[in-house]
């Protein structure tokens, strides 16, 4: 017998709720997929559901238990408005520093230092222009980074996520040329942003970063600037093993030089200062305090010796 049920979309500024979905208890977990793809626009290979506050059972029939206005939560990869795509969502796993710095009996759910790079990332132009911490429908203290997908970017192996969402290539592939230049000062660019940020699955990584097409103003043009592409970074990893250590980059007065040019034009220490104040205004990061706030903190002394190092020319 059929009941009626809620599919709750999250990873946007605030949930989506699809209610009154009829389902039957016995459905097979691949029609639950398509039902939800049907619902949400989600295709499967990017849903991550959630029933009763848990990832969804690894059975043919994962749903037998439910009862009528009982939710389903889905979190997918994308979320997408009107078949349109908007946001690129994650569940912000539990990352641990050493033993020692346990912030809680459990290990933490969330890293706040992976938000604080997402922060930081959107200040100086480089990453995604929109950033949300968004809360656990269940309350379970877990969260998921909710960032929105840019506009024309590509990835460095020339995949757009319409790509990915379709799973055919689009008119992009293929003509993107990025000129050895350009590639050069990416990766010179992803190289200082990793050793000073302590990032990590970028460099090697081509699906993590990419390009947009930059098209100058009038004004540009004037000043003989062309069209051109730009470095964009979409995701990565935090290499906690970097965190009490010095960068590595201050050991080459090459890379020293390049940096204190690049800092210059991302503004980084004003934008770092705008990102922690985000972190301290963020409500959902200000009510749950189930993150690696003692790692964090050695994290932001680092960057904070690093930056003051920077700006001394030292």
């Amino acid at each position: 017998m059929s009941t009626f049920i809620t599919i709750r979309l999250v990873g946007e500024p605030e949930d989506r709720l699809f209610e009154r979905i009829e389902m039957d208890p016995n459905i097979h977990v691949k029609d639950l997929m398509t039902e939800v793809e049907v619902t949400t626009k989600i295709p499967p290979r990017f849903q991550v559901l959630k029933f009763r506050g848990e990832p969804l059972p690894t059975l043919e029939h994962p749903l037998r238990t439910i009862k009528f206005g009982e939710e389903i939560i889905v979190l997918g990869s994308f979320v997408l408005l009107d078949g349109t795509s908007l946001f690129y969502v994650k569940t912000l796993g539990a990352i641990l520093g050493p033993e020692t710095e346990i912030d809680f009996p459990s290990r933490p759910k969330f890293d706040m230092i992976e938000v604080f790079v997402y922060y930081t990332l959107k200040e100086i132009g480089i990453g995604p222009s929109e950033v949300f911490v968004i809360p656990d429908s269940t309350k379970s203290e877990l969260v998921f980074l909710s960032t929105k997908l840019i506009e024309g970017f590509v990835t460095a192996s020339g995949v757009t996520a319409n790509d990915m969402l379709n799973e055919s290539k689009s008119a992009n592939q293929g003509k993107v040329i990025i000129t050895p230049e350009i590639r050069k000062e990416m990766r010179q660019e992803m190289k200082l942003l990793s050793s000073l940020l302590c990032l990590t699955d970028l460099l090697g990584n081509p699906d993590n970063h990419g390009v947009i097409e930059h098209i100058p103003t009038e004004e540009e043009k004037l000043d003989g600037k062309f069209s051109r592409y730009e470095l964009r970074i979409v995701d990565f990893g935090i290499n906690l093993r970097m965190i009490d250590d010095e960068p590595s980059i201050f050991n080459s007065s090459t890379d020293v030089q390049s940096l204190i040019m690049y800092s210059k034009k991302w503004k980084l220490s004003e934008s770092v200062e705008k990102a922690k104040e985000s972190m301290e205004n963020d409500p959902v990061l200000k009510n749950n305090k189930n993150g690696n706030v003692k790692t964090y903190n050695r994290y932001i002394k680092r960057l904070d010796a690093a930056l003051e190092k920077i700006e001394s020319g030292n």
